[in-house]
């Protein structure tokens, strides 16, 4: 078995370990360790479910799994813009929405 010592623990987050350890009648060690477990479990949990998005499956499967008609033409993206709507209005709403 391995050992990892850890220097330079934030006071705070020492003091969360010790609390949650003392709950649990654990050692700070023991705590810690069970922490780090949890923490990767749910990092590979994570992805294994990104790395099923791009399991090699082809566009049209990706479309079909989430029920989207892909473009048959790049034509097909276009829209056009609102006849109601200026263009400088729109960026003058944009401009002062950032500010």
């Amino acid at each position: 078995m391995s050992t990892l010592a850890l220097n330079n623990i934030p006071d705070d987050l020492y003091r969360r370990l010790e609390v949650v350890a003392r709950a649990k009648r654990r050692t700070v060690g023991e705590e810690a360790l069970d922490a780090i477990e949890k923490g990767l479990a749910t990092e590979e949990s994570a992805t294994q479910q990104s790395g099923a998005f791009r399991r090699g499956y082809t566009l049209k499967q990706l479309a079909e799994l989430q029920q989207v008609v892909p473009p048959a033409t790049p034509d097909d993206l276009f829209g056009d813009w609102p006849a109601e709507d200026s263009i400088d209005q729109f960026l003058a709403s944009v401009h002062e929405a950032r500010q």
